[in-house]
């Protein structure tokens, strides 16, 4: 075998077995970065029962969006522009089997017209189902109608704009002003936000995610350094990082 065969064969082999360990990488449920709060890392965008049922397996909690329908008074799992699958959020409480398992909804169309009936929807699900409101973590952009949610007794976050790190001044200003108006709301944010929106609200509490995946990215270092303060802080309550099923990605 020639010199030149050796050296092609060589890099062949090397570019294959790079191409497998980084697909293999995206099904690993942690990072080396979680493993300093690994209690408080949970999976984003669970919309399957099939990747519901593969979370449960590794996570204390999952992440899933509802879209709620006031004419068959019933919450659609499933994130907007992808297509609706059909699973409502009462089937898929039905596939919990763990009364431990915390769970975030990302609440994509709350508004005054819904927000009654929809929480009413919630608290039936509650009790069909003997859950508690502790479990639940509800978010929505729509701050002003998610303090009647809060009212009624359940967590409820602040969906922060994910572009405010990037923002200008006038903009930021808005968005800690209605932060600071409704105080008993707790925050969410992507984790470039985090730096500055701790420093603003060092007290208040928060619900981070972290949806990098390129292990190979320039950012790499920077990544590792970011979420492991995130998870160290202890006003940061969970944090939602990717998490790739085997089938049942949506």
């Amino acid at each position: 075998m020639t010199k030149r065969r050796k050296k092609i064969i060589f890099w062949v082999t090397f570019l294959f077995i790079s191409v497998v360990l980084y697909n293999a990488y995206k099904y690993i449920p942690y990072r080396f970065e979680h493993l300093s709060g690994i209690k408080k890392v949970h999976a984003h965008r669970v919309n399957t029962i099939t990747k519901l049922n593969q979370a449960k397996l590794y996570y204390t909690g999952i992440e899933l969006d509802v879209i709620f329908d006031t004419k068959t008074n019933t919450f659609d799992v499933y994130h907007p522009p992808a297509e609706s699958i059909g699973l409502n959020l009462e089937t898929y409480l039905s596939k919990l089997s763990d009364d431990n398992l915390k769970v975030w909804l990302d609440f994509k169309n709350l508004t005054a017209e819904n927000k009654v009936l929809a929480t009413n929807r919630l608290v039936f699900l509650m009790t069909k189902f003997k859950l508690t409101k502790q479990m639940f973590l509800v978010e929505s952009k729509n701050i002003d109608q998610l303090q009647y949610i809060n009212d009624r007794g359940f967590l409820t976050s602040y969906y922060v704009p994910s572009s405010l790190y990037n923002s200008n001044k006038k903009f930021k200003d808005s968005i800690y002003k209605l932060i600071m108006t409704y105080n008993q709301q707790s925050i969410s944010f992507t984790h470039q936000n985090y730096i500055e929106l701790h420093k603003k609200f060092p007290r208040r509490e928060k619900f981070v995610w972290a949806l990098y995946g390129n292990p190979l990215g320039k950012s790499r270092v920077h990544q590792i350094r970011i979420t492991r303060r995130i998870l160290k802080d202890t006003t940061v309550k969970r944090l939602l990082v990717p998490f790739k099923s085997i089938g049942g990605n949506r």
